[in-house]
C-alpha cells in the first residue's frame, strides 16, 4: 500500500519551458513533498522533454512516460494513472502554476470515495490575448461560488481529483474521444456511478498559456465536426445543453437566429473582438463565436453522413 496520499499526474506536450515551471510549484509544496508522487506523461513532445525529464534530479518522487508519438491527453492520463501508486489521483496540466498548499488542499478536500473536485482555472498571467483569457477566467463552472454542487458534464480534468477506485469503475478516459469531448464524456460516466462533483473556487491555478483565436475557432470546429456528433451519440441529453437546435425555432424567432449565424454578422463578431483581445471584448461575443464555429462543425458532419 502507497504510503503516500496523492498521485499528481501531468501530461506535457511540447511544453517544456511551462512543465518547468509546474514542477517547480511541487517542488515547494507544503508540509513536504513527501506526501504525493508526481508523474509526467510527455505525449510525443520534440523539444528535449524526455531529455530533461531522465535527467530530473529534484525534490520530487517523479515518474515519467515517454510517447515516442503524440496519443492524446486521454491516453497520456491513463497511462499516468496505470503506473500510480496512491489512492487519490490528481490531475494537472503542464502549464499551470498554484500555491503552496495546493497539492495538499486537493487531498483534503475528499470526504469519500464517489467526491471528485474540481478547482478553478485562471489567466491573470497571460499577457496575450487578455480578452480571451477574461472571457475564460469568467464562464462555466469559474463563476460559481466554492463548494457548490455541479453536474457531471462539467468536468474539467485540468485541476480536479478523484479516488483511484471511482476511476477505475469507468474505465478511465475514452482515448477514442478528441477535441475535448473526453472531459464531458469521463463527467457523465462518473455521474452514472453515483460521483458527486464539487467545484472548490479556493483550489485555484494559474494557466501559463492560452490558445490564439484562430486556433480557437479551428478547434472548435473541428470540436463540432468530430466530438459532438459522437457525444449527442451517446448522450441525447446533451443536445439542448449544446444548443443544437437552437437555430430551428420557427417564426420571426428561427429567422432572425439564423440569420445572425450568416457569413456578415460572424465576420463583424471576428472584428470586433481581434480589435478588442488585448483588452476586453465582450463575453457573449466569444460565446457567439465558439458556438457559430463547432455548430457549422456539426452541420458538416450531418451532410457528410447524408451523402454516404
Amino acid at each position: 500500500m502507497c504510503k503516500k496520499i496523492i498521485s499528481v499526474i501531468i501530461p506535457t506536450h511540447k511544453s517544456l519551458s511551462f512543465l518547468k515551471r509546474t514542477i517547480l510549484c511541487l517542488e515547494k509544496q507544503k508540509p513536504d513533498t513527501f506526501f504525493f508522487e508526481s508523474i509526467v506523461v510527455d505525449d510525443g513532445s520534440n523539444d528535449k522533454t524526455e531529455v530533461w525529464l531522465r535527467r530530473y534530479q529534484g525534490s520530487l518522487d517523479l515518474k515519467s512516460i515517454i510517447f515516442p508519438k503524440n496519443k492524446g491527453r486521454s491516453a497520456a492520463r491513463n497511462a499516468g494513472v496505470k503506473i500510480s501508486t496512491c489512492s487519490l489521483l490528481l490531475f494537472l496540466d503542464g502549464d499551470m502554476e498554484f500555491d503552496e498548499y495546493f497539492v495538499l488542499n486537493h487531498a483534503k478536500s475528499h470526504y469519500n470515495d464517489n467526491h471528485v473536485t474540481i478547482g478553478r482555472g485562471k489567466y491573470d498571467l497571460i499577457s496575450s490575448c487578455r480578452g480571451y483569457a477574461k472571457y475564460l477566467t469568467g464562464r462555466g463552472v469559474m463563476k460559481l461560488d466554492s463548494r457548490e454542487i455541479i453536474p457531471g458534464r462539467y468536468f474539467l480534468s485540468g485541476n480536479s481529483s478523484l479516488s483511484r477506485d471511482l476511476f477505475d469503475s469507468v474505465g478511465g478516459f475514452d482515448v477514442g474521444l478528441k477535441s475535448y469531448g473526453e472531459d464531458i464524456d469521463f463527467g457523465v460516466r462518473l455521474e452514472s456511478e453515483g460521483a458527486q462533483f464539487q467545484f472548490n473556487s479556493e483550489l485555484t491555478v494559474q494557466h501559463l498559456h492560452i490558445r490564439s483565436l484562430d486556433t480557437l475557432f479551428k478547434l472548435s470546429r473541428e470540436y463540432g465536426r468530430v466530438t459532438i456528433p459522437e457525444l449527442v451519440e451517446r448522450y441525447p441529453e446533451l443536445r439542448k445543453e449544446l444548443k443544437l437546435d437552437w437555430v430551428q425555432k420557427s417564426g420571426i424567432t428561427g429567422i432572425i437566429r439564423r440569420l445572425l449565424l450568416r457569413r456578415p454578422f460572424y465576420y463583424i463578431a471576428i472584428v470586433i473582438v481581434r480589435v478588442l483581445n488585448e483588452f476586453r471584448a465582450p463575453g457573449l461575443l466569444y460565446s457567439y463565436l465558439i458556438f457559430r464555429n463547432y455548430y457549422y462543425g456539426y452541420l458538416e458532419h450531418t451532410k457528410e453522413e447524408a451523402n454516404t
